[in-house]
């Protein structure tokens, strides 16, 4: 393991803070945590920024990847981009699927599409849930994963997250 804090130390001083100089490792090349986290504190919030909108980075893309799990993706590119630029939707499409489920009893499928007015230019991400349920008792469930569990996260979805059912088509 210490290998691999080495490692991350060398790779640090030289990617992030070799414009300054600054050397984390003491002669005897032995790295200087202490004057790591003071050079830290006192640099610019410039490179803390960039390491905060790197390690935010990766976590949105690892979320979009488990998301990915669980739907049908119709444009994924689309879908992607629209999640990377609206992380807010994240947890509600990490929780949706097991909502969907408990609801229709496990006898759907989930698709995600953007789907864009451009006349409008606006463009909402659409939780697709396809069914083979009669039109009456599709519209029932609805209700219920609405009022259930929906009608709950609207204001944090703001406005961009839309569920629908469709029946199969045949």
């Amino acid at each position: 393991m210490k290998g691999g804090h080495d490692t991350l130390l060398k790779s640090i001083n030289q990617n992030i803070f070799s414009d300054k100089g600054t050397s984390f490792v003491d002669t005897r090349g032995i790295p200087n945590q202490w004057k790591f986290f003071q050079d830290i504190d006192t640099h610019s919030s410039f490179k803390s920024q960039e390491i905060q909108d790197s390690i935010n980075y990766h976590k949105i893309t690892n979320d979009i990847i488990d998301i990915k799990k669980s739907y049908l993706i119709l444009g994924s590119s689309e879908v992607e981009v629209f999640i990377f630029n609206h992380p807010f939707l994240i947890d509600i499409l990490k929780e949706a699927p097991d909502e969907i489920k408990r609801i229709f009893k496990n006898k759907v499928s989930t698709f995600l599409e953007v789907i864009t007015d451009p006349e409008e230019n606006f463009s909402q991400l659409f939780i697709i849930i396809r069914s083979h349920f009669n039109a009456k008792k599709a519209r029932q469930l609805m209700d219920n994963l609405d009022n259930q569990w929906f009608i709950g996260k609207l204001k944090k979805t703001k406005g961009l997250l839309c569920i629908t059912e469709e029946p199969y088509e045949l």
